[in-house]
């Protein structure tokens, strides 16, 4: 559980987590951390969260942040939509 973590390391812009430029990388304070309700460490279902920061990451050419759906698509459940998912962690439970 990440609930009492205060920093993290937040990292934009690499492809690999273990190598990565300076200008990729901020430090900053966690204003509030929210795991998925639901979320089950067993099954790994639902293993998605929110880190929201306590102030703006410095963004630079190299670090930018990413487009969100504009207002009037909030209700576009985007079925049948093909996307892009990225991150890093478990993308199995070893089964």
């Amino acid at each position: 559980c990440l609930d009492d973590v205060t920093r993290i390391e937040v990292q934009a812009g690499v492809h690999t987590i273990f190598r990565g430029s300076p200008q990729y990388r901020a430090i900053v304070d966690r204003r509030d951390i929210r795991s998925h309700p639901q979320y089950n460490s067993d099954t790994l279902i639902n293993d998605i969260g929110l880190v929201f920061v306590a102030r703006r990451i410095p963004f630079n050419q190299s670090m930018q942040p990413i487009n969100l759906p504009r207002q009037a698509q909030a209700n576009n459940r985007f079925i049948g939509t093909a996307g892009t998912i990225v991150g890093w962690g478990r993308f199995s439970d070893g089964k």
